[in-house]
């Protein structure tokens, strides 16, 4: 991960003898190091390495670059918009060098740590466990309602081995209760409170626009670092997607009350009590009588950065508003529309076409709903939706079930058996003929059909007289040994030839 230049002075502290500090010092921009060029220019956000002697000879240095000095800066290198650290003269650019590089490997350890425990389905104390040798503090993790969802195992850098201070979490109620205005911050934000005599860096989140979690250190350890504030908030950004899209459980029996939580969970057709449902609808102002749909959503090139794809899913959020939950299941995304809150909801459909192109992404949406436990149901009239839609008119970004519904019910109407079994028993028998002989008895049955039965009708659509359509009809009822004038016959008849058109496809 890319480190900021105060978290650097804070970790090189021991060997500096002095910085100056440019614009974007505190941002998390700078590569990993690498020793000073000498012909190509200086990139903005990257780290060199350079001693006194060739930092003179130096005319410009881009404003968000870094330079680690050994030995002290010409006065001229002073005041301007980059920033240099100056390390003390016995160490040499290799040993800077070597050092950076293990800053920057316990870093990017702790990177791969958290994209493991979305993507692996950690429980929500795996994101506070890596997170300890980082911080060197107490860490919470609550939900809208300030129940305490995991903490700290225990204090690891302190002589007491006991786990931390139930009075901290307390007090931490408490301060949450007394200051409202933390939830509507996006950024981490240090705060104090005389009377409790706690000091906090807390980074509240919001999922679907709403308060839904919170990530809190209190200063009990060491005192708090300028980029404790930088890291928490990258943090963050990891244990909201896990918990935005149902990757996590936490350490408790209960889970977090979040809607796409629920929703994951219900399509794993995991057991999930109906009073938990209600209270997630709740949460996010759904209602169980609201009317929903869901979609099915497939990239037909999967990306493997879950943040890319949770970058993604947000765009696809930003098309509804509140009026959207989204899930993840396999590799798939499933997104739940509430249409009730929609107000216009063809003309989100229409915005999330142009969002689903963007990303080569294409999606089958189901009926209407209004019983969110059984939204396995309507995941698979949307999969169906996408993948029949897709095999028949591939192209589209949108594939309805209502125009495949009929498909889906002869897909599963045969029980298994071969569908050729259940037809009329000369139906093979006529289209072998055709393919032998070269006749067009299939295409007449279809015309008549079409055609709803009137045989003259069918015969203008094939373009031949009437009498000779007639004349094939006799022979086809030859093969069939089926009577046009009875309904369930002519059930049976249409649903056989449909069936037909799903083998052949």
């Amino acid at each position: 991960m890319k480190l900021s230049a105060v978290l650097l002075r804070e970790r090189l502290e021991d060997i500096i003898v002095s910085y100056h500090f440019g614009e974007k010092s505190e941002e998390l921009i700078l590569s990993r190091p690498e020793f000073l060029p000498k012909k190509s220019p200086l990139k903005n956000g990257q780290l060199y390495i350079i001693c006194s002697e060739n930092l003179s000879v130096l005319r410009h240095v881009p404003m968000g670059c870094c330079l680690i000095c050994t030995g002290d800066s010409p006065p001229e290198h002073l005041g301007q918009a980059n920033t240099i650290i100056n390390i003390r003269e016995e160490f040499d650019v290799f040993d800077v060098f070597n050092i950076l590089n293990t800053i920057f490997e316990q870093y990017d350890n702790w990177e791969r740590q958290l994209l493991l425990c979305v993507s692996e389905k950690k429980p929500m104390q795996r994101f506070v466990d890596a997170s300890m040798h980082i911080f060197e503090n107490p860490m919470y993790i609550v939900d809208s309602t300030l129940r305490q969802l995991v903490k700290s195992r225990h204090n690891v850098f302190s002589n007491t081995p006991s786990d931390v201070i139930t009075g901290d979490m307390e007090k931490l109620v408490l301060l949450y209760a007394s200051t409202q205005s933390v939830t509507d911050r996006d950024e981490a934000t240090i705060m104090w409170n005389d009377q409790l005599k706690l000091s906090v860096i807390t980074k509240a989140l919001r999922s679907h626009n709403r308060f839904a979690i919170a990530v809190t250190l209190i200063e009990a350890n060491r005192p708090f670092r300028e980029s404790d504030i930088v890291l928490l908030d990258y943090m963050s950004y990891y244990v909201l997607m896990a918990f935005d899209f149902g990757h996590i459980s936490t350490s408790e029996e209960e889970s977090p009350v979040s809607l796409a939580t629920v929703l994951t969970q219900l399509l794993r057709e995991e057991i999930v009590p109906v009073e938990k449902v209600n209270s997630a609808q709740r949460a996010y102002g759904w209602e169980p009588d609201h009317s929903y749909r869901l979609l099915f959503i497939k990239a037909f090139k999967p990306e493997h950065n879950f943040a890319t794809r949770i970058y993604q899913c947000r765009q696809m959020e930003r098309q509804f508003t509140s009026a959207i939950a989204i899930a993840s299941l396999d590799e798939n995304n499933v997104v739940i529309v509430n249409t009730s809150l929609s107000e216009k909801y063809s003309d989100s459909i229409l915005l999330l076409s142009t969002v689903l192109k963007r990303f080569d992404f294409v999606s089958g949406t189901s009926c209407e709903f209004s019983e969110l436990t059984k939204v396995t149901d309507y995941y698979t009239q949307a999969k169906f939706a996408f993948y029949y839609g897709n095999l028949i008119c591939p192209g589209k970004s949108i594939y309805d079930f209502s125009d495949y519904s009929l498909q889906f019910m002869l897909s599963h109407c045969c029980g298994g058996q071969n569908p050729d079994h259940l037809a009329p028993a000369g139906l093979k028998e006529l289209i072998e003929n055709d393919q032998m002989y070269g006749t067009s008895y299939l295409k007449t049955l279809l015309a008549y059909c079409d055609s709803k039965f009137n045989a003259t009708h069918a015969a203008e659509r094939l373009h031949i007289h009437r009498t000779t359509f007639l004349d094939r009809l006799l022979r086809i009822q030859g093969f069939l040994r089926t009577d046009f004038d009875d309904p369930s016959d002519r059930l049976h008849l249409l649903m056989s030839l449909e069936l037909t058109k799903l083998q052949n496809q």
